[in-house]
């Protein structure tokens, strides 16, 4: 084999482990974007749902004849708004129903029992107490993409709802992102990702070959 060839070969294969090495950190880097979109989504969720909350326990308790007199008797009484009230769990449902990575809004009591949520099964069921979210966007770059695609039923987004000089929060607002969902939506991105990459792999071992003869 000439020099001539042996140089081409060199320069070859170096061009495809660059290609290589871009396409590792495209994906790496996308996939951590769109995590990143899907946490602000599940966040703004989560903030639609503590406000929509909120303005039903002012609308329920100013229809009552007699208010509560103290913070345990407010407890209870939003506790039973959570747990009864029509409209918050219609809500929870036309929430989950227009996100489509989500796969469950949940509320939890004080003791992380969830009270209502969009998916009736889970009530009476231990909410997430923590923001997985979080955990994964950082094993992303951790542990890379396989992360992302291993097999697991899915990770939440928790926001605490309370009251001022409170340590603990009353309730938690979970919105539970399907990870079969997310796998789903990122795809279509992937695939065509992997084509190009195919494409210019094909493409430089053309060459190779070529400087072989």
């Amino acid at each position: 084999m000439s020099l001539r060839t042996r140089l081409r070969i060199a320069i070859v294969t170096l061009a495809a482990l660059i290609v290589i090495a871009i396409s590792v950190l495209y994906l790496l880097d996308f996939a951590h974007a769109a995590l990143q979109n899907t946490s602000d989504r599940t966040q703004l969720i989560a903030d639609e749902v503590k406000g929509y909350v909120l303005d039903r326990f002012d609308q329920v308790l100013r229809e009552q004849p007699v208010q509560p007199a103290s913070l345990e008797e407010y407890k209870a009484a939003w506790k039973n708004i959570v747990k009864t009230d029509t409209a918050i769990a219609s809500m929870l449902q036309r929430t989950r129903a227009s996100a489509y990575t989500v796969g469950n809004v949940a509320i939890a009591g004080e003791d992380g029992i969830i009270l209502a949520a969009s998916d009736p099964s889970t009530v009476g069921s231990k909410a997430p107490s923590t923001a997985e979210m979080d955990v994964v966007q950082g094993n992303v770059w951790d542990e890379g993409l396989a992360e992302l695609f291993h097999l697991r039923k899915g990770f939440a987004f928790v926001l605490p709802l309370g009251v001022p000089n409170q340590p603990q929060p009353i309730f938690t607002i979970a919105v539970v992102i399907d990870s079969i969902f997310l796998r789903h939506a990122l795809r279509p991105a992937f695939v065509n990702l992997g084509y190009a990459f195919a494409g210019a792999l094909a493409d430089l071992a053309s060459l190779a070959l070529e400087g072989a003869e």
